[in-house]
């Protein structure tokens, strides 16, 4: 309490009989507080640990493991030692990755070894006779699933921040001078992949643009082949049908990754990959891709009103939220994808394949996404400056002046500039 002689009445036994000594016990109130709050500041707290900490995943799809990662390494700093026990399938390679933390089979372990023991179990909670923890923050529909594992975890001991931090998970190293990218045109849950012919039409246009680039197609024993839709047979391509160890490997030095929502899309998040999620009936406001540096592309908004549960998504007929993303609109988010990843001073100049224009000798109305702007040209030197612009959708930064016209459209993401390295 801040107060002074005149205002306020005290319970004690000297006001109001003794004013001097209640203006003497205020005037050394705040020295004395002070005095308190370094003693404090000095005392050496020591947190207890959380010993030996046994991790459980009872309910889990590849991408949920990939989700509790984060979480995973919150608890190593406040435990004595960090076990995670997994599915058999799943040991050697969380064993080769995960830095620090023990990795054992889930159908080996004896719980009586450990002094903590936290069952996952899954967010959001479908199986309630699983003794798991409980998501306090499971109101947030916004909130990332890898929050809500976090913000679990957090309430285990009073030092641990739930701030996101981390990236990246696993090490990852980009060959340059082997460029390559990854896709992966399948899931779990075959209702949330884009259409196979789709990713055919994008990896030829990817292609076509960056020639350069080499295309691993990662391919699960049930995934579609979007070999089968091109147009001729490509020598850049190479299949990855391997384990996850084979995943692993091509992710760790991909430029970056293109996907459904599907669990290899989180391993690409754990890896760091820049990486572009294409999402239908499963928004990605929970379960998006998590990697630092990434571009989500979901066809629901604009296209689709219904809430979907597991029994609309089974009986939809059109699944319009993933048929109405074009590959032409997937380009556009690997050009914003890409300019914003890699920092080089050597750019090429990329017209958004989005936008359309119709270019007359006195305007130009130019339209993307849901955008609208009609250009009037003050003189011919401008009419010149944007006709050369539209001629052709990739220039040098050199064939380009950089006037107002450029910043506007650039500003605009009218224009990408992507590093040369990708294309030469």
């Amino acid at each position: 309490m801040i107060t002074n002689d005149r205002v306020g009445t005290w319970s004690f036994d000297f006001y109001p009989d003794d004013k001097e000594r209640a203006k003497e016990e205020m005037q050394s109130a705040i020295p004395e507080f002070w005095d308190k709050i370094k003693a404090i500041s000095k005392q050496n707290v020591v947190s207890k640990s959380l010993g030996k900490v046994l991790l459980l995943k009872s309910y889990a799809g590849l991408g949920d493991i990939f989700f509790t990662l984060p979480a995973v390494y919150k608890l190593k700093k406040v435990s004595e030692s960090v076990t995670y026990a997994l599915s058999p399938r799943l040991v050697s390679f969380f064993q080769k990755y995960l830095k620090g933390i023990q990795v054992v089979d889930a159908t080996q372990i004896d719980h009586a070894e450990f002094d903590t023991v936290i069952e996952f179990g899954n967010y959001p909670i479908f199986d309630r006779s699983v003794d798991q923890i409980e998501y306090v923050t499971s109101k947030k529909v916004k909130q990332h699933s890898i929050q809500h594992y976090i913000d679990a975890v957090c309430r285990f001991h009073k030092e641990l921040s739930n701030k996101y931090t981390g990236f990246p998970y696993f090490d990852r190293e980009t060959d340059f001078d082997n460029l390559h990218y990854t896709l992966h045109p399948g899931a779990g849950f075959l209702l949330k992949i884009w259409p196979t012919e789709n990713y055919a039409e994008l990896i030829e246009e990817i292609y076509r643009v960056f020639p350069k680039l080499r295309c691993k197609i990662i391919l699960g024993k049930d995934d579609p082949n979007p070999q089968q839709f091109l147009s001729k047979e490509y020598s850049h391509i190479d299949l990855v049908t391997g384990d996850l160890h084979e995943v692993g490997e091509a992710m760790a030095a991909a430029i970056f990754h293109i996907g459904n929502d599907a669990g290899i899309t989180h391993v690409a998040g754990a890896f760091n990959v820049p990486t572009v999620g294409i999402y239908g009936p499963t928004g990605p406001g929970s379960w998006g891709s998590f990697s630092e540096q990434n571009e989500i592309v979901w066809g629901k908004p604009g296209n689709c009103t219904l809430k979907c549960n597991y029994d609309v998504i089974i009986n939809c007929k059109d699944r319009v939220c993933l048929s109405s993303i074009s590959a032409v609109k997937v380009m556009e988010a690997l050009f914003k994808l890409l300019q914003k990843t890699y920092d080089t001073e050597d750019f090429d100049v990329f017209l958004n394949p989005v936008s359309v224009y119709d270019l007359t000798e006195k305007d130009c109305l130019v339209k993307w996404r849901e955008n609208e702007v009609l250009l009037e040209f003050q003189n011919e030197e401008i009419r010149k400056y944007v006709s050369e612009l539209l001629k052709k959708p990739i220039h040098t930064m050199e064939e380009l002046e950089h006037n107002d016209i450029f910043h506007f459209f650039y500003e605009n993401e009218l224009l990408f500039l992507i590093p040369k390295i990708l294309r030469e």
